[in-house]
């Protein structure tokens, strides 16, 4: 019994003084089956935050570059501080086809991250270990097209091309952010494929399921963009993007849905954006 629990003690140990070494993901980034990898880096260099900003210099960074942070107010800014470097502290990040990864860019997408998570409290993306960053449109050898954006649970991995995610952040009310898109995908896989009851996502999809039939039917949606049309997960991912760009006009247009994606995500984001509004702090969105 004393050589178990003297066992027990070392091995414990070396958890605690040594726990990078220890935290594991579902999917290894440094796998040998880099999935969507084959055709662009052999061994691909994967990078983490360095975490060497004062909480002064990370709120003037989400003020000048994340649209949802100008929104919060000061308590939820320090809060989504702490979720944004609890976020990055796992998360590795890879530059491909000779994209060189900045920690702005780090900073960026762990800041896109935490915001569609920002009503959890489990908000880290546990399965997802890893964001690839592309200089552009990408080959992808599983839909056999170049693409902007691919989400792989399998690898655990979040592959972007840049240029479109800084376009989505840069136009915040088109209704097309390709990060969120992509995390969204992500959200759905990591949280509510193996458990639709989490955040009463079931629910959601009794709502959203009649909608993406019309959408077939019809071929359009006055609202949601034809994209919706091509099955649940793109359905949700869109809803995802216009919830977070489009919030006011979803909720006019559509809001028995609005209400259900409130409820999956636990933030409302046309109250949010009302209050910034009505405080003077944010104009009225054009109309689209």
């Amino acid at each position: 019994m004393s050589i178990i629990i003297i066992i027990f003690f070392v091995v414990f140990l070396r958890f605690v003084l040594e726990p990078d070494k220890h935290f594991i993901f579902r999917s290894n980034p440094f796998s040998a089956f880099d999935t969507e990898n084959e055709n662009y880096n052999r061994s691909p260099k994967y990078l983490r935050f360095k975490n060497n900003y004062s909480m002064k210099a990370l709120n003037q960074f989400m003020e000048r570059e994340i649209p949802f942070y100008r929104l919060l107010s000061k308590r939820e800014k320090y809060e989504f501080l702490v979720r944004l470097r609890l976020m990055l502290k796992h998360k590795y990040f890879s530059g491909r086809q000779g994209l060189t990864v900045t920690e702005d860019m780090m900073l960026i997408f762990g800041g896109l991250m935490v915001q569609i998570t920002f009503g959890f409290k489990d908000f880290t993306f546990p399965h997802f270990g890893c964001v690839a960053i592309f200089p552009d449109v990408f080959y992808s050898r599983l839909f056999e097209k170049y693409v902007k954006g691919l989400t792989v649970y399998h690898s655990g991995i979040i592959f972007v091309s840049w240029p479109d995610v800084v376009e989505g952040i840069d136009n915040e009310t088109d209704k097309l952010n390709l990060a969120l898109h992509e995390l969204a995908h992500a959200l759905y896989l990591d949280y509510f494929e193996h458990d639709p009851t989490v955040n009463g996502f079931g629910r959601w999809m009794t709502h959203a399921v009649p909608e993406l039939e019309k959408m077939k039917r019809s071929g359009k949606q006055m609202f949601l963009r034809s994209y919706a049309a091509s099955n649940i997960h793109e359905f949700w991912a869109v809803c995802v993007e216009h919830f977070f760009e489009a919030p006011l006009e979803f909720e006019k247009e559509m809001p028995e849905l609005y209400r259900e994606m409130c409820i999956v995500l636990k933030q409302d984001m046309a109250a949010r954006l009302q209050r910034a509004i009505d405080s003077g702090e944010r104009k009225m969105p054009d109309a689209a």
